[in-house]
């Protein structure tokens, strides 16, 4: 029974896991979706181009567009969006990153 609990807390800490925490200084702004899909999508629905560096993969994306990521044998990924006041957040493959209307860039950089 011992062994059947600490299996159930474990899965449940995975599972609470699963979805990096995107940062405090993004929420509102950035949302993260669970999906089956193999490859990331990342959404753009801001008014603002938005660069998005992977592992060195700079991906622009133009006000009201899209872009979906293969994730090349990665169960997660780290995202910097650029001119962003923080280092990354880390995000599950298989999830959709939506960068919301309301997003802006509060630095001077403008990204």
């Amino acid at each position: 029974m011992k062994r059947a609990n600490k299996l159930f807390a474990g899965i449940w800490f995975l599972s609470l896991s699963a979805f990096a925490d995107v940062p405090n200084s993004l929420q509102g702004e950035v949302a993260l979706v669970e999906t089956t899909d193999a490859t990331l999508s990342i959404q753009n629905f801001s008014n603002n181009e938005i660069k998005v560096d992977i592992y060195g993969d700079l991906l622009v994306l133009p006000p009201a567009s899209g872009v979906t990521y293969e994730c090349l044998g990665y169960a997660y990924l780290e995202l910097q969006l650029i001119g962003v006041e923080h280092d990354f957040f880390e995000v599950p493959c298989q999830s959709r990153v939506q960068i919301q209307e309301s997003f802006s860039y509060n630095d001077s950089t403008g990204g």
